[in-house]
């Protein structure tokens, strides 16, 4: 398949590029100097022009939540506008469109229940407002497009939380670590794993849950980090994790949802078998 990858540089952006060189799939991949996604509706179609897909993956967009609640333009720019300029632009070659979203999208005020793709969405920052209006927009364009809500990566291409406790833990830091906030860590190789696959047997429309099976809280999700590198390199004994409520992390400008472990039911049916647990996939990871 004709697939053009956007985000490749990024940490879920390169497991995906990976993964579907692998499986033979002819991928483009181009970056932000040639398709920007901060430009008008009309540079970003002329920038796709250039390239014959198939289908269209973005896994790009604004990411970081209190830059997007400090300039809520920009972020509906990138997530929601920008979005919609990709979805109508893959709609017109006949093409498919698979958009990368968020569990920022629900309140996460629940009793901690699982969250299905069915239930209702309330987000609370600009962050999850901009992604949900981005999956709004893909789904209005064509239901046959897909929407594939993920949380809290870590993969090999980039660092992210567990390099940060490991890194702590080896030097001697401290680490403010939240204990009332639950998702799911969710391995990037395993989302490109699962993608390849919905491409061998038929990529599914609407959204979906893509994520690790199981939840924690932050503090949950360090403290494993930890027992897993400490199997690795016994010599590391030094535990740097403070446990912080949510409530007093001052640095954070937006509001975060406390409670977005997301259901993977409709994923594991998909598959023909559960995805492996958050705890196995971390291992996995070198």
């Amino acid at each position: 398949m004709k697939i053009l990858l956007l985000g490749a540089t990024g940490r879920l952006g390169a497991a995906l590029r990976r993964r579907l060189d692998r499986a033979g799939h002819e991928v483009a991949a181009p970056g932000r100097g040639e398709v920007d996604l901060a430009q008008g509706d009309g540079e970003i179609q002329q920038a796709l022009r250039r390239h014959d897909f198939e289908l269209l993956v973005n896994a790009a967009g604004a990411t970081n939540v209190d830059a997007c609640e400090l300039d809520p333009a920009q972020a509906d720019r990138l997530n929601h506008t920008a979005v919609g300029t990709l979805a109508a632009a893959a709609r017109a070659r006949g093409a498919r469109l698979l958009h990368f979203s968020t569990d920022y999208v629900f309140a996460g005020d629940g009793d901690g229940t699982p969250l299905r793709e069915s239930d209702p969405t309330h987000p609370i920052s600009a962050y999850g407002r901009s992604k949900l209006a981005g999956e709004q927009a893909v789904l209005a364009c064509d239901p046959a497009n897909l929407v594939a809500r993920v949380c809290w990566l870590h993969g090999p291409d980039k660092p992210a939380f567990p390099e940060t406790v490991r890194q702590a833990a080896r030097t001697g830091g401290t680490l403010r670590t939240v204990v009332d906030k639950w998702s799911t860590p969710t391995s990037c190789p395993d989302i490109a794993e699962w993608v390849a696959q919905f491409l061998a047997q038929g990529l599914p429309g609407g959204v979906l849950h893509l994520c690790n099976a199981g939840g924690c809280s932050w503090l949950e999700y360090a403290c494993e980090v930890l027992r897993q590198l400490r199997e690795r390199e016994p010599a590391v004994t030094h535990d740097p994790l403070v446990p912080t409520p949510l409530a007093a992390m001052a640095m954070f400008r937006a509001p975060r949802p406390p409670r977005t472990v997301l259901d993977t039911s409709r994923l594991a049916e998909l598959l023909g078998q559960p995805p492996r647990s958050w705890q196995s996939a971390l291992a996995a990871e070198p």
